[in-house]
């Protein structure tokens, strides 16, 4: 693996982490200054959620970058890659499912949580052949 690219790729992804830190640290002293802006607690959960799983799985490419020459290869860990990656997505299902159900019914709030219960289960299915 060439040494330049991997310091871009390992910048960028350092990029990602401080940018995700950043517009929390703005969000959070928006929110405790300005009460105009309407987030409920699921949705600010769900956004902790994102930020959070996308700043572990950034940090683990950053670690595997650096050791990328040492006998510690993480890039043939096989499920861990797998499980941060699908640890993102079902965050950003979980926060797209919050965005929806805000300010609905309850029979619209339920069938949301139907949808993402199957698109959780069908994930969890996937991740497991995975790892298999």
């Amino acid at each position: 693996m060439d040494l330049a690219w991997s310091a871009v790729t390992m910048s960028a992804h350092l990029a990602i982490i401080l940018s995700i830190l950043i517009a929390l640290g703005n969000a959070v002293y928006l929110s405790a200054r300005e009460h105009t802006i309407r987030v409920t607690p699921l949705l600010r959960f769900a956004l902790t959620g994102v930020a959070s799983a996308l700043v572990v799985e950034r940090c683990y490419y950053v670690i595997a970058r650096l050791l990328v020459n040492s006998p510690v290869d993480l890039w043939s860990m096989h499920p861990a890659p797998e499980i941060l990656s699908g640890m993102v997505a079902s965050a950003c299902l979980f926060c797209a499912t919050a965005i929806l159900s805000t300010g609905r019914d309850a029979e619209h709030r339920r069938l949301i949580a139907a949808i993402e219960i199957v698109f959780v289960i069908l994930c969890g299915v996937s991740l497991a052949w995975l790892a298999w």
